[in-house]
Formats: C-alpha cells, structure tokens, sequence
C-alpha cells in the first residue's frame, strides 16, 4: 500500500485483519505492528514487509512508534468462542487490577 494518508499502528495485530481493511479503505497506512503470536507475525511480515514489528507491548515505547491512529484487536481468549470460552480466566486482560 501507499504511505498516503495517516499513519497507523497495530497493537494485538493477530494476521492484520484490521490493519488490512484500513489500508484498504483509505484512512492510512501501518508503520508498526505489535504481535506475540509468532505464526502471526510471520502473516504479518509477509503482508506489510514496510511495517515495524514488535512482539511484546510492554517492550514499546512511544519513541519507537511512529503513529496518528493507533488501532487494536483486544485479546479475549477467555471469552471468545475460539478460546476456552471461560470468562473467568484472565486472560483477556493486559493487566491486572
């Protein structure tokens, strides 16, 4: 994709998904991708070979990144239907309270 429009930064990026239909509608373009998942960021690579990639969020810092929208698709393993589906595991959050 072209670097038109705003530039964008992916956090839980999964196969990009999401960062693919931003770019596709217009908004901009994915300078950074955060993925721990290393199957995922093999998609990723291969898919947005301009974009930075990191693996651990808590690993980033803001100089790092170079963004007007920050986008994300949340973690939700202990809700999801393609997870354990037990709302009780913690999972789905980054941190905890």
């Amino acid at each position: 994709m072209s670097n038109l429009g705003l530039a964008i930064t992916s956090l839980f990026s999964g196969v990009g998904a999401l960062d693919y239909g931003l770019e596709l509608s217009g908004l901009g373009y994915i300078t950074s991708q955060v993925e721990i998942d290393s199957y995922c960021q093999n998609v990723l690579e291969r898919h947005f070979p301009a974009a930075r990639r990191f693996k651990d969020i808590k690993h980033v810092g803001g100089n790092e990144v170079k963004a007007e929208v920050f986008c994300g698709g949340f973690p939700c393993q202990g809700i999801s239907r393609a997870g354990s589906g037990r709302s009780e595991e913690h999972t789905s959050e980054l941190q905890s309270h």
